[in-house]
């Protein structure tokens, strides 16, 4: 029964990704470059072979100005695309200071059957739990990876940039999001519910019930890694939107 937060905070994470895999996102088969400070641009970095952008005649290094006309930014160029519904796009490009309309192609649409779906919302959730866990949690004790620790500010931040990208990036965020607290609410630590669980199993292998004194001490140290953890993420937004 302790457990079932955490479960259930995972479990709508995955129904999330898997609902994104779902819907009709079209998609030109390129990847544009982002800031220092992690934001969208119009800059493409790689255009994938045998793509829609490969044969409209796309090229790393090309800055994207408009999509069938339109002006478009880092904030709203996949969106742009993601919703054209399979109808053709012409992309207007900046290319070594000249301006360059497109040929006219049709963009991918990446939608899976529901049961790949889960499949694929499967393998990608415990992707990111092997992020968070060892690439995350676990380079934290070796005194590597607070840069990449983020409190609610910076949650807040990220939701609201996600949302002007488009709404598919709104709902990966808030799939994250589940899927980080209940990763994190799963930790060995009072008074996580992962520190209750991991007292219950000790309690039952001992016979008798841990003593108050104990989970008063216990709970003390997890508080405090908490409360640090979170004034190491606050620490981190505020220097990033500086």
């Amino acid at each position: 029964m302790i457990g079932a937060g955490p479960a259930t905070n995972i479990l709508v994470a995955i129904v999330i990704f898997a609902s994104l895999y779902t819907l009709d996102l079209y998609r030109l088969g390129f990847q544009v470059a982002a800031t220092k400070s992690g934001a969208t641009t119009t800059h493409v970095q790689r255009v994938l072979a045998s793509s829609p952008a490969r044969r409209s005649g796309l090229r790393p290094g090309d800055v994207v100005l408009a999509v069938n006309g339109q002006k478009v930014n880092g904030s709203t160029l996949t969106k742009r695309i993601g919703s054209s519904g399979g109808r053709t796009i012409t992309l207007t490009v900046r290319r070594e200071g000249k301006l360059l309309q497109l040929r006219a192609v049709k963009p991918m649409n990446e939608a899976d059957s529901l049961p790949r779906a889960f499949v694929s919302s499967i393998r990608l959730t415990g992707r990111i739990i092997d992020q968070i866990v060892v690439k995350g949690i676990g380079r934290l004790f070796i005194g590597r990876g607070g840069s990449q620790v983020s409190s609610p500010i910076g949650i807040v931040k990220t939701s609201s940039d996600a949302y002007r990208h488009g709404f598919s990036d709104y709902l990966f965020i808030v799939g994250l999001i589940s899927l980080s607290l209940g990763v994190l609410n799963l930790l060995p630590l009072l008074p996580l519910d992962g520190g209750h669980m991991a007292f219950s199993l000790i309690e039952r292998a001992r016979g008798r019930a841990v003593s108050r004194e104990i989970y008063e001490r216990v709970s003390a140290v997890g508080i405090a890694l908490v409360v640090l953890l979170f004034a190491l993420g606050v620490t981190n937004d505020i220097g990033r939107i500086g």
